[in-house]
């Protein structure tokens, strides 16, 4: 038998995790297969890891935390806030990751590592970037696809103060230097992220190859 796809177990999947790495998901929702067959990758989530201490969140485990934009789920509480929301929120890892996977939203996952210079600047960057952006919400289904498509094809940037996960995480790039604004946020997939795509990250930073998770180690 030929393995297409070598997986880590949980514990080596957070073992390295810093600050900015990259995590994908591959979803089970219709939405999400119609996302992942038309951008040709596994994956229709894309989000960025953070290590709790890092954004000065008080945590003497320094919690890997997910920051991403997703849709209300009761269950999963943003650690800010101490309730759930939709859009940006800044959740635990390991309890979106169990969660997913044993509701089914879910049944892949995969981390590229962030490598770069993690200065404190870099920090300060995400920090504001939680602030400003906290409060805002998750665009309905009509408005994530016709703002993907503007900023895609038509280079305009969206306007009603909504983020999709991919459009999040591109603008958390751009905050902290290292995504070029030539392109608004809202016009990148979570495809963009994947090995396929591998964008293009400036200050000589840049992403490793996708680790995937053995899902039975959950």
């Amino acid at each position: 038998m030929i393995i297409k796809r070598q997986t880590v177990a949980y514990s080596d999947f957070i073992q390295d995790v810093e600050t900015g790495d990259v995590i994908l998901m591959h979803g089970q929702y219709k939405s999400s297969h119609w996302i992942e067959f038309f951008e040709g990758v596994p994956w229709s989530h894309s989000a960025m890891l953070i290590r709790s201490q890092d954004i000065g969140i008080e945590d003497p485990d320094n919690t890997i935390l997910i920051w991403e934009a997703n849709l209300l789920i009761d269950e999963i509480e943003d650690v800010i806030l101490c309730k759930s929301k939709d859009g940006p929120m800044l959740v635990r890892l390991h309890d979106r990751i169990h969660y997913n996977f044993t509701h089914n939203d879910d049944s892949m996952f995969a981390i590229r590592h962030l490598y770069t210079e993690r200065t404190p600047d870099i920090f300060k960057k995400i920090k504001d970037v939680i602030q400003k952006t906290h409060d805002a919400h998750f665009p309905s289904s009509t408005h994530e696809i016709g703002n993907f498509l503007e900023g895609r094809f038509k280079n305009k940037p969206s306007k009603n103060g909504t983020f999709f996960c991919s459009q999040l995480l591109s603008h958390t790039f751009m905050e902290m230097g290292l995504l070029s604004k030539n392109h608004p946020d809202n016009s990148f997939a979570p495809a963009d992220f994947s090995e396929k795509m591998d964008i293009s990250l400036q200050k000589r930073a840049w992403l490793g190859k996708e680790m995937v998770l053995d899902v039975k180690t959950i």
